[in-house]
């Protein structure tokens, strides 16, 4: 029962049993607790069982209720059950599809009706029913039940959602004027959009840009539009259209066709990403906790003998574990499990799998290829890897794997090419190895990747394609990074000080065969956060890079020129400084300034104010001012602020030479069978919340989403193939209106439009003094004409109605066929009360 009417319920029903309930609340008495004495009522004509309702959980009436069940203490699904009288006591009974999704080790071997009560087919089981909490519960011994992974979803519970219109869309407005250099303006718009449509699994995406500039072209682009269906059973999405390959093992282009790859999303949570799998051995009943670093991570009673633990949820990617054993006797066993694990690694037994057919898109001469790739977790320390792309004229393939130990994950990989270009075929090979380390006694995180290739004939699939197509339409050049290169390194490295801050340093180099100078980066940084809450960042970057341009010209007998033409390489070294203090006593208010200096450039100094100018209508503000070492100055402003349709921005800046301003919308647009609905931009799952009436209702989680006038709103955060929780805050919708329940779960399928639906209860709240020529029994229920509960009867002939009209006729029943017709009317200057208390006659 909703919380207005749950706090006067209970201030109606239970007063009489306080002095019991706070007795047995400082007894040491460990009974089951105080039995209500019946013979109270003897002699008042009140139906015992109505009253027993409220007061106690084990006296049930017969009925359909709407409940959660529980079993061990974890929510299992909520649905309607049918109670009924069975051995001496009202039971649950539960239905066919209701038993299956109990989590039985063994299948029942009876057949099963509509109508089942658990005692009578699963041993051992208990069952609690609490009517107050609407809640069933279930207890079952672990022996008896399969185990299931933690953050597990039964495929019943999935929801694909409905067909709905989804279109996010993205508007920047820019324009700037300038005088130096020869004075003119420049203005430009830019739209993106990600569209979507679902039928039933079936998803239609689509993602575009609209842009125009003056001076400058209009110009619109498509960057995806593909069909998706998610296939469970090998959970695994299907994607037809255009997308864009991954990029894990080969390079990734755009392109248009076909693929089916795994998704972990389907998993549950605890098998997604990598973790090891924890064997031993316990002598009896046994704890096992296992903490990494000073973190517990999972805690778990076992039986007697061998135990294995394979639902640990993936935490940092290194830093071993620590299994403590923890006997019934009291003895304990402690051994460490090694963790250290790649971007590539994969639980033991599982894999990954990405399987692709189509053209190349931007690159080429829309090419046919195909790919696939493989991922699998021979052990807890080796995932292995392997795949291959083809195309006409083109072979790669790719072998290697990760070694997980306690000196760190090594990743290797190997891969082939050979490619038939005009100027010959090229043959080659490229090896990648990386390292990564946490070393924990000193909180030290290692990264090391290098690439070589061994020799100069190692081609990429997208560099082969632009080369045939440069050769073809002459005098076009073609450039790329890969062209040409011979070895990568890159290496950070990250320092934590505790309380001193810390240090991070990162470096990387790209060699090039072809007589260009090397491209060079090295990053060093120092950040320290004070417990006032200020912050102090330090850092210093130097890079190196050259520009190449390679270009191909049919010299009238083949491809007999090669020219190369590169720029000169640019070196360049950035340093900066910057402190942030938070201001006020919430400090919702920032005050930073930032020193950089940039050789070839200069020095500049800017200062920022920004932070929150309203709670109540969060608007983010930020106002910058800047000097630099030539006496230029600047200023400017931002302003944003989220509201239920979507987030607006704007920014202004002024300086000697130039004026800019800019504004920007940000949102989404919803067309479902009931309308048209507008909100913040949506992931491409979300939720259309129903709650007609509850106008001005937040939607909990939202930055400020409410309930619009038609009565929906979107929730944008949900998350595919988990339990979500999508609540509403009653606390500023009308006072003639209340949320039955203000919370549901849902598990929607990636990519799903799911509509949540909340009960609202409408009508003016009203605490009715009964007149009666007796006592009206206590929990009676009070009905409207439609036949439909608008209230309850509480002591001293008080009852708590809500209904819609100042004045009717409504109906309170009790008992066996026992009645009375109540009339009340609110006066005009009553109707505003927050409760209105008034008189009726029932007759």
């Amino acid at each position: 029962m909703p919380g207005k009417t749950a706090s006067i319920l209970v201030f109606l029903i239970l007063p009489i049993f306080a002095y019991a309930d706070s007795s047995r609340a400082n007894s040491n008495d460990n009974s089951s607790g105080y039995v209500f004495d019946t013979t109270l009522l003897k002699g008042s004509g009140l139906p015992v069982d109505d009253v027993i309702n409220y007061v106690s959980t084990d006296k049930i009436k017969p009925g359909n209720y709407s409940v959660d069940v529980q079993l061990n203490g974890l929510f299992l699904f909520h649905d309607n059950i049918v109670f009924k009288i069975h051995n001496g006591s009202t039971q649950p009974c539960f239905s066919r599809k209701q038993i299956q999704l109990i989590p039985l080790k063994n299948k029942i071997k009876q057949e099963l009706g509509e109508c089942n009560f658990l005692p009578d087919i699963v041993p051992n089981v208990s069952i609690n029913t609490d009517m107050r909490k609407m809640l069933v519960e279930i207890g079952l011994p672990e022996i008896v039940l399969a185990k299931e992974p933690r953050g597990y979803v039964s495929p019943d519970d999935l929801d694909d959602g409905e067909t709905m219109l989804l279109s996010n869309y993205s508007i920047n407005q820019y324009y700037s004027r300038f005088t130096e250099a020869g004075s003119g303006s420049y203005k430009s718009t830019w739209v993106g959009l990600n569209n979507a449509i679902n039928f039933g699994r079936w998803q239609l995406h689509q993602q575009g840009t609209w842009s125009h500039s003056d001076p400058g072209t209009t110009q619109w682009s498509t960057n995806r539009a593909y069909l998706q269906r998610a296939i469970l059973p090998i959970k695994s999405n299907l994607i037809v259209g255009d997308n864009y390959t991954s990029g894990s093992f080969f390079s990734g282009f755009a392109f248009r066709g076909i693929s089916l790859s795994s998704d972990d999303r389907m998993l549950p949570q605890s098998q997604q990403g990598y973790a090891p799998i924890i064997r031993g051995v316990a002598k009896s009943n046994a704890k096992v906790t296992i903490s990494q670093g000073k973190a517990v991570i999972y805690e778990s009673t076992v039986p007697p003998g061998n135990f294995e633990i394979n639902d640990l949820y993936p935490v940092s990617y290194s830093g071993d574990l620590s299994v403590t054993i923890k006997e019934a006797d009291g003895s304990v066993n402690v051994f460490t499990v090694p963790y250290a694990a790649g971007p590539e690694s994969v639980r033991e037994g599982m894999y990954k799998y990405s399987a692709i057919a189509g053209h190349s898109r931007y690159v080429g001469d829309s090419d046919p290829f195909a790919e696939l790739t493989v991922q699998y977790g021979l052990s807890n320390n080796i995932t292995t890897n392997f795949g291959s792309r083809i195309a006409e004229g083109y072979l790669s393939g790719v072998m290697g794997g990760v070694y997980s130990s306690e000196l760190g994950a090594f990743g290797l990989d190997t891969t082939f090419s050979q490619a038939n270009l005009p100027d010959g075929d090229q043959t080659g090979w490229m090896f990648h190895a990386s390292y990564s380390k946490r070393i924990v006694p000193t909180n030290t995180t290692i990264a090391i990747a290098g690439y070589r290739y061994s020799t100069a004939g190692y081609r990429d699939l997208s560099d082969v394609l632009g080369l045939r197509k440069a050769w073809t339409e002459n005098n076009l050049n073609w450039t790329s990074t890969t062209l040409n290169q011979s070895s990568r390194f890159e290496i950070s490295v990250t320092q934590d000080m505790d309380i001193l801050g810390s240090l991070w340093v990162s470096g990387s180099t790209q060699a090039y065969r072809d007589g260009r100078s090397n491209d060079r980066q090295y990053q060093f940084g120092y950040n320290k956060q004070f417990a006032n809450g200020i912050s102090f960042n330090a850092s210093i970057a130097r890079t190196r890079y050259s520009e190449a341009r390679n270009n191909y010209i049919d010299g009238g007998i083949g491809y007999d020129n090669y020219i190369n033409n590169y720029y000169s390489s640019t070196q360049q070294t950035l340093s900066s400084v910057s402190i942030s203090i938070p201001l006020g006593r919430n400090q919702q208010n920032t005050l930073s300034s930032t020193y950089t200096q940039q050789n070839g450039v200069g020095s500049t100094l800017q200062s920022t104010l920004s932070g929150l100018m309203s709670t109540n209508q969060p608007i983010n503000y930020g106002l910058t001012y800047a000097h630099d070492y030539a006496n230029n100055q600047s200023v400017g402003g931002t302003l944003q602020t989220s509201t239920s349709f979507g987030s607006v921005q704007g920014t202004l800046s002024h300086a000697k030479s130039y004026s800019q301003g800019s504004a920007g919308l940000q949102g989404a647009i919803v067309l479902h069978k009931d309308g048209v609905t507008l909100g913040p931009y949506l992931g491409d799952t979300f939720a259309l919340i129903e709650a007609k009436g509850a106008q001005g209702a937040k939607v909990v989680g939202s930055q400020n989403t409410t309930v619009d006038r038609f009565g929906f709103a979107l929730s944008p955060s949900i998350a595919p193939y988990q339990y979500n929780n999508v609540a509403l805050d009653s606390s500023e919708i009308n006072k003639n209106a209340e949320i039955v329940s203000g919370s549901q779960r849902i598990a929607p399928m990636v990519g799903a439009m799911v509509r949540v639906k909340f009960s609202i209860l409408h009508g003016y709240p009203m605490l009715i003094n009964i007149n009666y020529n007796k006592p009206l029994p206590l929990g009676a229920t009070v009905y409207n004409n439609k036949d439909n509960p608008v209230g309850t009867v509480g002591q001293n002939n008080q009852a708590w109605v809500r209904n819609d009209k100042l004045e009717d006729n409504l109906i309170v029943k009790w008992g066996n066929n026992y009645s009375c017709n109540l009339h009340y009317r609110i006066s005009d200057a009553d109707k505003d009360d927050p409760i209105i208390k008034t008189q009726g006659e029932c007759k």
